[in-house]
């Protein structure tokens, strides 16, 4: 009977055993078997799922380690979300930057392109300006030449101006002393006659006297004709020499107006020839700060394409994070995510906002540029504007 006991009482042991072996195995082994499954799950990148509340509520070991695990989880859950967002942000800041990069670059190619164009026309504005204020002081030294030559032209017409006034002197000089030798010439005659007729009166002793009378007569009468001769001769030289004096005069006048006029042309073709070498100047500084300015874009445009090289390299790299992220099964907490992400990244959300106004903006003004008309100006037109 002792030994029925003792066996029914070994049965019932092994009984508890057992049955306290399957309660632990329930109550330890299966916990940790799922949150093993839930490791290796986590392992292979599945955050999707958490840890049973039925583990997480429990108050003891198997608790506390479910609620450690799911907070790795929740953790690891939300960085991988966080990282995740910042990679798409990432990436749409890349592309941006790298269209806003490319249009910076194509804006400066096409500037410098602009600039170049407006340089090689400025360098053959130079380049005539420089011409024309050589030409121009050529005309300056010609002006000058001129005016010395009419000045010189100008004297002499004073001059003989002044020999025709003495020329007219001397011919009414003249004029009078054949006046006096006409008189004499009629007195001759007078004289000549009177002797004839004294001779007639003398008769045979008359004769010889007659004849020097009449000789006397002749010479009067020649002298007469060749002083009334040289008198109109006079006169006509007289009326020419006051017909030339007055052309002179005339013509001292209008060379009088001449040195005038070519001395006012002669100070406006100086001023001309001074403004013309100050515009050579100013245009050469202008050429020269265009230059410098086309130095600039081209470096500006150099920037700008090694900054959409780097955009595109971090667009390539914001790729590739994605396509590791995708790998990820994560839970949808994207609001948070972003919540947290906006407090993380404001300046770099603000920095895309306005490269994406700016953007909009150069369109805009690229658009209206682009109607606008452009002037050409002709050589002639230079100055005009």
């Amino acid at each position: 009977m002792i030994m029925i006991l003792v066996g029914i009482a070994i049965l019932i042991v092994l009984i508890c055993i057992i049955a306290i072996m399957i309660l632990m195995k329930k109550m330890v082994s299966y916990p940790i078997k799922r949150v093993s499954e839930r490791a290796n799950r986590f392992g292979q990148g599945d955050f999707s799922e958490d840890i049973s509340e039925k583990f997480t509520a429990r108050q003891d070991e198997i608790g506390l380690l479910s609620n450690s695990f799911q907070l790795l989880l929740d953790n690891m859950n939300d960085l991988m979300m966080s990282i995740k967002i910042a990679s798409e942000q990432v990436a749409s800041g890349a592309v941006q930057i790298s269209e806003s990069s490319e249009e910076i670059s194509q804006g400066a190619t096409e500037q410098a392109s602009s600039v170049e164009e407006l340089t090689a026309a400025i360098e053959e504005i130079a380049s005539q300006t420089k011409l024309n204020a050589e030409n121009a002081g050529k005309v300056d030294t010609i002006t000058k030449e001129s005016k010395k030559v009419a000045e010189i032209g100008n004297e002499k017409m004073k001059y003989m101006l002044k020999a025709m006034d003495d020329i007219n002197v001397s011919s009414k000089s003249i004029s009078k002393i054949i006046k006096a030798i006409d008189d004499i010439a009629f007195q001759t005659n007078i004289l000549a006659l009177n002797a004839a007729v004294e001779a007639a009166r003398a008769g045979q002793h008359g004769k010889g006297f007659a004849v020097v009378a009449e000789e006397v007569r002749n010479l009067a009468a020649k002298s007469a004709n060749a002083a009334k001769e040289t008198t109109d001769l006079i006169e006509g030289s007289i009326n020419k020499v006051e017909g030339g004096t007055k052309i002179a005069v005339e013509t001292a006048e209008e060379l009088k107006r001449i040195v005038e006029g070519v001395s006012n042309a002669a100070v406006l073709v100086e001023e001309i020839s001074v403004s013309t070498k100050e515009q050579a100047t100013g245009i050469e500084q202008v050429n020269q700060g265009l230059m410098q300015v086309s130095q600039v874009i081209q470096a500006n445009s150099a920037t700008s394409q090694e900054s959409a090289a780097a955009s595109e390299e971090l667009s390539g790299q914001a790729t590739i994070l994605k396509e590791q992220i995708s790998k990820f099964k994560l839970k949808d907490i994207r609001a948070k995510a972003k919540g947290e992400n906006s407090q993380i990244s404001p300046d770099v959300l603000k920095a895309l906002d306005g490269m994406k106004q700016k953007k909009d903006e150069q369109k805009v003004e690229s658009k209206s540029s682009s109607q606008k008309t452009k002037i050409s100006l002709s050589d002639t037109e230079f100055g005009k504007y």
